[in-house]
């Protein structure tokens, strides 16, 4: 039998022990070395009039990450997984 066990866990933040930091944090010191991941969350929002949309091109998400998951969200619905 194997020793591994899972626990699902709603996507984003859900705790009440959550901080903001600018930039990536070490992930043993971080969570002392009891989880082995850390949520990474990060929003922005763009008015109507923001130049990013105004020549009519499509905007891009790029993302480098050696991380196992990456959800994407646009105006509150799941875009990409």
């Amino acid at each position: 039998m194997s020793g591994w066990t899972s626990v699902n866990e709603p996507v984003g933040i859900s705790s009440d022990n959550t901080f903001q930091k600018v930039g990536l944090v070490e992930q043993i010191n971080t969570t002392a070395d009891k989880s082995d991941y850390l949520w990474y969350s990060l929003s922005v929002n763009l008015k109507n009039d923001d130049p990013l949309l105004q020549d009519g091109s499509a905007t891009v998400l790029h993302v480098e990450s050696l991380g196992h998951v990456l959800h994407a969200f646009i105006n509150g619905k799941l875009s990409a997984k």
